[in-house]
């Protein structure tokens, strides 16, 4: 893609007049004649011998009486110097001047009416142009005007696309046909009648793709853009940092970062994928949103959703529709965006499966921890990275900006709003402090201060309680049930939480019923606010936590308190007591045995850290200790993974490389967390309803069965009606994942299984492999 196309919104704008003119005028001819937008003028028809019939020029914005100056006639490159070669030709053309808008009365005199007064004002100024008196005669004689009205072109364009189209809305065919036109515009691409009916059909194809067009755009994949009225905008959510939609980019509420934009551009140059991180609050979605803005066609730029990632059902879904209708329009660029929420590693699969097209350019975001926890599952993928950051310098320049455009200033200078915001920190937060002249902290703590007293004069402190609770889970990256959370602080309505969400404290998620922090950087400043050591301490709140969140997210609410090290012991023992906490689902089993298998694995790094350097070292090379020593945990080597280093590093290292490995801690240290917690277990954990809990209970199984655990989770899964897999559908794959995990608990039941369901599994993945050679 060039660098031209990258930035053709603008002039796609300019062409819309002018291609539907065009489209008219191919399906409305009697013969087969050579159509060639950009040729020769905006417009020129020729016929089968390719001698030229018509040479037409399109005013669409001209101004409101177009005029003889508005074709810039002293110019060397001006219209009329451009038609005054045909003059000489044997056959000539005709000259149209078509317009869309009003056309003054000397042109409409001189050309149209041959009205000698008109003539001659206009052969004045032609002569004062230096125009020769034979070049005027000729412009007399060949060119006419024609008024256009836009509706009744348009009116007759629908009616005849209704006639042809099968498959397709008129209105999404003629937006293709417009784009596709554009495109011919552009390269000066030769079409005829023929080449715009086949346009029209290809449009109409692939049913599927048009089946999962229509389920999922405008639920899980939005058009960007036009799709809220000015007056239901929330600017002052904008202005204050609580949220960021399309609409205020598109109202210009945003100062744009005109270094970032130009590094994306150029970034997409080089690969249609690009990934933005960094920490939170750095206006990574702002950022993208303008991009998207600036260098995308407005009906060719779109938003996936999070609910489009909640599922690899729904992904494959998505991916097709995107496809479909990618395929369409091949050279009109289509920009998809993605703002990748904090736990979710399946973005990576819709990635994959758009990588190939080339007319799809995708654009990430994605916080910086969750960017460096996505780097090991990469894999198949090539990107450009953007790591988004906020500088001192950038900081000058967004204040130039924002004087410019606010209608109140509360510093005097840069260098006073920046020594009063403290010289460092998000722009969230710089922005926040710009606009409202105190910083975000300050106003978080009046609003805090303000519940404090509202509830000691009520002796009601359900509204602190619940905000420290959310405060906790977001954090730490979960978001809170809001069935468990009424349970769990015995909420007797839903006033305090409507109460925090007014307030901007909180964010509700009604269609899955989850609440959690407005912003990640908020919650972390409320942390430090109403989080002490003595009258409200830490851990209280974590427990408060564990027991409200859902339990999909259990894996990273543990593995970030564990990897900060803080009441590691407190919380083990309280997960494992089931008089305080107990889970529901295998959803949840398998959430926390991931975290559990985590800590364990970080605690043996760390008690054989003294002997991993002294290999590396040894070696010369920093990650021999990989391969010398022995991290086989789940025991699936067949032999030790030195020997494949014997070669390089002679028998007579084989001997060192044995001391080294019987100086290792048993590496079982590494289930130790898994087994305590496994041990305590004696509550009953639901029958898997849907795949998402058969796959959490195929990978529970394999490391409840690596890391030799007892107790009643492996006596659920040894009495488990494995049958019920084949109620729901599934991958071959995925039933592949979730029967070798039961195996290795429970292998007779499997084997047993895979006889009784042979045919049918052998269809599946006969089925499936068809299915894949096609694609």
């Amino acid at each position: 893609m060039s660098e031209s196309t990258l930035g053709a919104p603008a002039a796609f704008r300019g062409y819309r007049l002018q291609t539907l003119y065009i489209i008219n005028r191919i399906l409305n001819a009697e013969r087969d004649y050579i159509y060639c937008p950009e040729k020769e003028e905006d417009l020129s028809i020729m016929d089968e011998d390719k001698n030229f019939l018509e040479i037409i020029q399109i005013k669409a914005h001209a101004s409101s009486n177009l005029k003889l100056s508005d074709f810039k006639i002293s110019k060397p490159d001006s219209f009329f110097r451009r038609i005054s070669k045909y003059k000489d030709e044997q056959k000539r053309p005709k000259i149209k001047i078509l317009s869309f808008d009003t056309v003054g009365p000397e042109l409409i005199g001189a050309f149209n009416d041959k009205k000698p007064i008109d003539q001659e004002r206009v052969k004045k100024k032609l002569l004062d142009a230096n125009y020769t008196t034979n070049e005027i005669e000729y412009f007399f004689n060949n060119i006419s005007i024609e008024l256009i009205d836009e509706n009744t072109l348009k009116e007759q364009i629908f009616e005849d696309i209704e006639k042809i189209s099968l498959a397709c809305s008129v209105e999404t065919t003629f937006d293709i046909l417009n784009a596709w036109l554009y495109h011919c515009s552009e390269f000066s691409v030769e079409i005829n009648l023929n080449d715009l009916i086949k346009k029209i059909y290809s449009i109409g194809d692939n049913a599927n793709a048009q089946t999962q067009h229509k389920q999922h755009w405008g639920k899980t994949v939005t058009v960007l853009g036009g799709n809220e009225k000015k007056d239901m905008i929330n600017k002052d959510a904008f202005v204050k940092g609580t949220f960021t939609t399309f609409n205020h980019i598109e109202e210009n509420l945003d100062i744009k970062r005109e270094r970032w934009l130009e590094q994306i551009s150029e970034a997409h140059l080089k690969n249609h994928l690009v990934i933005i991180h960094g920490a939170s609050g750095q206006g990574k979605t702002t950022l993208a949103y303008r991009y998207m803005k600036e260098y995308f066609a407005e009906n060719f730029r779109f938003e996936i959703t999070s609910k489009g990632l909640s599922s690899i059902d729904v992904i494959l879904d998505i991916a097709h529709a995107i496809k479909g209708f990618a395929s369409r329009i091949p050279e009109i660029p289509i920009g998809i965006y993605i703002d990748i929420p904090p736990r979710e590693l399946k973005w990576l699969d819709i990635l994959r499966e758009l990588k190939d097209f080339s007319n799809i350019f995708l654009l990430i975001t994605i916080r910086e921890e969750d960017w460096q926890r996505s780097s090991g599952e990469v894999y198949g993928l090539s990107w450009e990275e953007i790591e988004l950051s906020f500088s001192k310098e950038e900081a000058e320049k967004y204040y130039e900006e924002h004087i410019y455009k606010s209608p109140q200033l509360h510093h005097l200078d840069f260098n006073e709003a920046w020594i009063g915001f403290g010289g460092k920190g998000p722009l969230l937060e710089f922005a926040y402090y710009l606009n409202e002249g105190m910083q975000l902290k300050e106003k978080l703590i009046i609003q805090i201060k303000k519940i404090e007293e509202e509830c000691s004069r009520e002796q009601n402190y359900e509204k602190l309680e619940l905000l420290k609770v959310i405060t906790i889970a977001s954090v730490y990256n979960s978001r809170v049930s809001l069935k468990k959370v009424i349970r769990c602080l015995d909420l007797k309505d839903i006033t305090s939480i409507r109460y925090l969400e007014n307030e901007y404290f909180i964010k509700i998620d009604a269609e899955d019923n989850v609440i959690e922090g407005l912003h990640y950087v908020r919650s972390l400043i409320i942390k430090d606010i109403i989080i002490d050591d003595v009258f409200n301490p830490f851990i209280r709140y974590v427990k408060h936590s564990l027991n409200s969140i859902i339990e999909e997210d259990y894996e990273l609410f543990l593995k970030n308190l564990f990897y900060e090290k803080r009441n590691i012991d407190d919380i083990l023992n309280f997960i494992s007591n089931e008089e305080l906490f107990s889970l529901s689902s295998w959803i949840g089993v398998k959430a926390v045995i991931s975290s559990l298998l985590w800590l364990g694995v970080r605690d043996y790094v760390e008690e054989n850290k003294g002997l991993i350097a002294e290999v590396s070292e040894r070696f010369d090379y920093t990650t021999a200790s990989l391969f010398i020593l022995d991290f086989d945990v789940s025991n699936l080597l067949k032999e030790p993974s030195y020997q494949m280093l014997a070669s390089l590093l002679g028998n007579s290292a084989l001997d060192e490389i044995e001391n080294y490995r019987k100086r290792q801690t048993p590496k079982n240290n590494v289930f130790k967390y898994l087994r305590k917690w496994i041990s305590n277990i004696n509550y009953i954990v639901s029958h898997p309803q849907s795949k998402e809990e058969w796959l959490a209970l195929g990978f529970s199984s394999l490391w409840i069965k690596k890391a030799e655990c007892k107790g009643y989770l492996k006596k659920a899964i040894e009495q488990m009606d494995t049958n019920r897999i084949l109620e729901l559908e599934y991958s071959i794959e995925e039933i592949a994942k979730i029967i070798v995990g039961i195996y290795t608990i429970t292998p007779e039941k499997i084997q047993r299984f895979c006889e009784e369901n042979s045919r049918f599994l052998l269809e599946k993945y006969q089925l499936q492999r068809n299915c894949n050679q096609r694609l």
